[in-house]
This record gives C-alpha cells, structure tokens and sequence, in this order.
C-alpha cells in the first residue's frame, strides 16, 4: 500500500482516501502537493506527485467526487473528447472507486518532470505578462481545441433556450404547496407559450418531466419532454418543499400533479440580485440608469427574446466548461503547457459555449482585480467594451484606459478566435446574444459573493452584459458611399439605389468557381436554408433598402418579397455576390 504525503493537510475523508488508495495502489509513495478547488460541489480537485519503486512518475490532476459526477464526467469524455485533443485533455488509467462505490476518482496526466508548477489560468493571467497569456491562449489553447471545435456543422433556425439553461436560474420557481388552490392555473407543457407567469400565482403542474431530484433539500427541477432535435426545447421549473421526492423517477413524467404557489421567474429572481448589487435603481426600468453610468438598456428586459428567438448556429463537440479554473498552466521560466480538466459538462452544443465561457470568466475573475489595484470605478467598464469591440470589428484605434491593457489585449484575443465559429464573419451580434445570457447568469454564482473584489465581479457582468446589448442596438454602420441623386435612374426609387461598387465588392470577397447565379427559383430555397430574418435585413441595410418596403412574416415569406423587390428595380444580380460574401464557408455548387 501505499504511504500519502499531505504536504498542505488537505482535509479528505476517508472515502476520498479510498479512492485515492485504489487509485495509486502500485506505487509506493504519493505526494499531495495541492488542491485547485477544495470542496467545490462536493468536489476534490489534487495535484499530486506518485512516485514508484522505481522512481518518480509525471504529476496527475486526481478529481474525487460521488459516482454520478465522476463517472458523469468519465462517460463525457470518452464520448465527446478521447482523441481529439490529445495534446491537452487526456485520462490517466481506470476510473477508481471507494469500498462502498458510492465515491470515485479520475486522474489527468500533466507533463514535466516536478519542475514545472501548476495553477489555473486564472492564477496564471494574474501575474504572468501580457504577451505570454495571449501567447498561451492562441498558441496552445485554441491551437488544440480547433481540432475539436471545427468538427461542426449548420444548424439553421436553431432552437437555443436549453442551450443556455446551465448557465442560468430555472424559468419559474414554485414553492410546493400540501393542497390545491380553488383556482389555480393549469401549467403544461402545451399551456406555456399562452401563458405569462408572476410571482404569488397559484398554479397546478402536470405533462412534465422529472429532469433532477435532491432528496436532501426536497427539490424537483422539471423540464419539457425532449423529442429528437439536437437542441432541445426547454422551460425548466424548479419545485421546492416537496413533502416526498420518493414518488418522483429522474427521465420519467410526474406521476400526478403538482400544486404550488410561483416564488419568482427569471426575470425577477434576477432582478432582485442587481437590486442588491446597484443601490437606490429600479431594475425593471428600460433603459436602466445605474450610477455615475448613462442610461443603458436593460439586459433583463431583453433576456427572453435573446433565448426564445432562433439563429442559424454551428454545432459540434465541446468541453461544455471552459472556465478559468479548468484549464491548468504548467510552466517554468522557458516553457509553458496547457491541460484542461472538468469534462462533466462535455457535450454536442452550439461551438461558441466555449469561448462565451473563457470571456465571462475573464470578466469575473481578471477585470476585477485591475480595477481595484488601478483604483479606478465601474465608470470604466463602458468604455473597456467598446474599445475591445472596436478592435476586432474596425480599423480604428480604440481608446481605453492603460491600467486595464491586459484585459484588453485578453479579450481581444479571444473574440478574434471566437469570430472563426460565426455563420456569418464579423457578425458580432451573433457573439454578444450569446454572450449577454452568460454575464447575467453569473448573478447566481454564490462564490462570487466571497471572493476579495465582491461585489464587482457580479456588478461587472451587469455592466458588461447592458454594453453588449447597446452596441448590437446600434444600426448596422453602411461602409460605402451613400448615392447622389443623378445616380438614381427615374424608374427606380431613391431607397432602392444599388451602392457604388458594392457588387463588385462582395463578388471580390466570394469565393471563386461558384455557380450561383441571379435566378429568384434558384435564389429562393437558398435564401431560405442559408440565412436568417436578421441576416435579410442586414442584407437591406447592405443594400440600402428599407426592411419595412419587404412584407412577408415568416422567413419563406421575406424571401420571396425580398427577390420580388430586387427583380422589380432591376437589381436582383446585385444578391449573388451579396450571399457569398455573408456566407463564405457554404458550397453553393
């Protein structure tokens, strides 16, 4: 057996030792040297050093938790992540279990040979220079990761709600109550989009599946039955005071009713934390005005239609939790390398989770610090998001302040690799509606509560997220030359004037040995597949036509009005090069 050195007297208990025991069972020493995240969700993350008979072996990342985290994680990583990247995520050995099998452990191999010191990316972006951070992000993260994100694929008209559910509260809370109200408002699954939910409504739950039970708070999370789409539908309803979780089996359907009383929605719950957060505002107001800022508008207000909308959307294999804290930096003073652990949450999903992730933590964990070190104000976190937009959508030189570069520089980096994974390139409004949920799902991290910058990571994310939101509120900027009035013939209206050179333009922009050519029967069923509402109107703001002069409500609809309109004024050649250029990677041979 062997003997275990707990360097820093992590407390473990004795399961967790047990698992460690079976874990290491052919070596004759093991060193604990630390933990990265101590008690997390009932999660032990160790750096540890096995040395053998023979001498000393590589050091391992050993994750001990219950069976159904762990073995959770070891099933998601041997679907989604064995071999494809190799360089950065791999397992060591067989899962390990306590005597009872109630708890296990996985182990992530690293590399050197003791030499090298560990710590998360987030300890390591803190105070390693500027140049290395970016370095170790282009060069080794996303270097190795490409190999897993670019295994995507087109999902137009994506359904995205559950995509975002993770990373945010349930859509109702309901307090479960012993008897039925007189009246209460029959919720199902088919009843939803009818209905608006308040809070201290009656209401009596049923059609719905048992998605998660905690036996020890007496708490049931229900979702909407799932069919066979690749993103499913979702509206989750957290129950709490539940008399007996017994009844209830995880995947299957109530089996009768709920009654209950609805505690909050999302909206509200949400509300109620920048309320705490920002003293003396209203924030249900549209815009809101928080202090010292200029009114902005209300990301809460906005949150629905953000999940509730449909978006065409690469999927494809992803870690699922891209934090700060899993990505692992191993270095001395010559090299660096990266190693990602926490593959619990790996999945098929929309490719963007991952970078919308890495940037939420940045804005948590990095910004924070700088502003309080600088002792500069929220004041600045306006300005820090348009200057960063600025750089990756324009050729002007931002302006920021120079206490947070390192920030700048981090953010810019990683919304350049994050444009790779747009439909449409330079689309920035596809980003920030992705990355606008994950800000204002941070509100509910309890440890953010806790740490040394409290409250500013939340206040941060609030600010971040109503940036975001006014700069995809902005009108598209049109990057030609507006007509004159003798460029217009007299049969064509002034709106309908094709702009000098833009044809030729996105034609130079298209890829060559193309066959698509100025046909509405041809156009048409590419319109529809290919591009969305917004892209169409974009498409008229390209064009300088007015989206309102296009009638039409659904997308098939808008198409067929649009090519109408376009061939009336003679200028439907114009929409060829236009489509190839906003979709450079689609064949449309």
């Amino acid at each position: 057996m062997a003997v275990f050195q707990n360097v820093k007297q992590i407390h473990l208990t004795s399961s967790e030792m047990e698992v460690l025991e079976s874990m290491f069972s052919q070596h004759e020493r093991v060193v604990i040297k630390d933990e990265f995240l101590g008690g997390f969700g009932g999660v032990h993350v160790l750096w540890i050093r096995p040395i053998a008979t023979n001498g000393a072996e590589l050091p391992v990342v050993a994750k001990l938790g219950s069976i159904e985290i762990i073995k959770k994680e070891w099933d998601a990583f041997q679907q989604f992540v064995a071999k494809k990247v190799p360089n950065i995520a791999r397992l060591y050995g067989e899962l390990a279990l306590s005597k009872n099998g109630e708890y296990a452990g996985i182990c992530y191999p690293m590399a050197g040979d003791g030499r090298f010191y560990a710590e998360s990316l987030a300890s390591f972006a803190a105070h390693a220079p500027t140049r290395i951070v970016t370095y170790v992000l282009q060069n080794h993260l996303f270097a190795s990761m490409e190999a897993m994100w670019q295994d995507n694929s087109l999902y137009p008209e994506a359904p995205v709600a559950a995509s975002f559910d993770p990373i945010l509260p349930a859509n109702i809370l309901v307090e479960a109550t012993p008897k039925e109200a007189p009246t209460p408002l029959a919720v199902s699954p088919q009843s939803l989009q009818q209905q608006q939910h308040y809070r201290g409504v009656d209401i009596r739950l049923t059609g719905f599946i048992v998605e998660e039970i905690d036996v020890y708070k007496n708490e049931l999370t229900l979702n909407v039955p799932q069919g066979n789409d690749r993103l499913p539908k979702s509206f989750r309803i957290r129950v709490t005071a539940v008399s007996d979780p017994t009844p209830f089996t995880t995947g299957n359907p109530l089996p009768f009713p709920i009654s209950g009383i609805i505690q909050d929605t999302r909206e509200t719950y949400l509300q109620q934390w920048v309320t705490r957060l920002f003293t003396g505002i209203n924030a249900a107001a549209t815009p809101i005005k928080l202090p010292d800022l200029e009114p902005l508008p209300n990301p809460l207000a906005q949150l629905n239609n953000l999940l509730t909308q449909t978006r065409d959307v690469y999927i494809g294999p992803i870690h699922g939790d891209l934090n700060l804290q899993n990505i692992l930096v191993e270095y001395d003073e010559q090299s660096q390398h990266i190693f990602l652990i926490d593959f619990a949450a790996a999945r098929e999903d929309i490719v963007l989770h991952d970078l919308w992730r890495l940037e939420t933590g940045i804005w948590l964990y990095l910004v924070p610090p700088l502003l309080q070190q600088a002792g500069l104000t929220l004041t600045e976190i306006p300005a820090l998001n348009q200057a960063v937009h600025t750089a990756v959508s324009t050729a002007n030189q931002p302006t920021f302040n120079p206490a947070l570069e390192k920030a700048f520089h981090i953010l810019t980096t990683v919304r350049r690799q994050a444009n790779q994974y747009f439909v449409q390139k330079n689309k920035w409004s596809e980003y920030y509606n992705g990355l606008i949920p994950y800000l204002l799902g941070a509100l509910k991290f309890k440890n953010l509560d806790h740490v040394p910058t409290a409250p500013l990571p939340k206040q941060i994310a609030f600010i971040t997220a109503a940036s975001l939101l006014q700069i995809t509120q902005e009108r598209p900027k049109i990057m030609f030359a507006p007509p004159t009035a003798d460029a217009a013939p007299a049969s064509i209206p002034q709106t309908a004037v094709s702009q000098p050179g833009y044809a030729a333009q996105a034609a130079a922009a298209a890829p060559t040995g193309t066959t698509l050519t100025a046909d509405p029967q041809t156009l048409h069923p590419l319109l529809v597949k290919h591009f969305s509402l917004d892209d169409m109107e974009e498409m008229c703001f390209k064009l300088n036509i007015e989206p309102e002069d296009i009638p039409g409500r659904g997308r098939s609809a808008k198409a067929r009005e649009f090519l109408m309109h376009l061939q009336r004024h003679g200028r439907l050649e114009e929409l060829p090069p236009l489509m190839q250029a906003m979709r450079p990677r689609v064949n449309w041979q």
